[in-house]
């Protein structure tokens, strides 16, 4: 939904403005999702959703860039095994 949402925004706003604004979207979902998991005062739950909010940004300027889904898609692909494989390590 992020393609969609910097998408449209992008065509109204101008690059930086869609940046900005998609990646805190974003953020804001992982914002929910991290205080249920982690509480709501838990530095945590702020700090893994502004990495999220930096990892979109990042994204955005990446698919800006190549104009293609498929670098920013390859870079997700790997941080996400990243963070699976240090959840798993952290559960075992």
């Amino acid at each position: 939904w992020r393609w969609f949402v910097f998408g449209q925004l992008r065509q109204r706003t101008g690059f930086r403005a869609a940046m900005i604004i998609s990646s805190l979207a974003f953020m804001a979902h992982h914002v929910i999702v991290m205080g249920i998991y982690t509480g709501w005062s838990s530095p945590y739950t702020y700090l893994f959703s502004a990495s999220v909010a930096v990892g979109g940004a990042y994204w955005a300027w990446l698919y800006e860039r190549s104009d293609s889904l498929v670098a920013p898609w390859v870079s997700h692909f790997f941080v996400d095994v990243a963070i699976f494989a240090v959840g798993y390590a952290l559960v075992s």
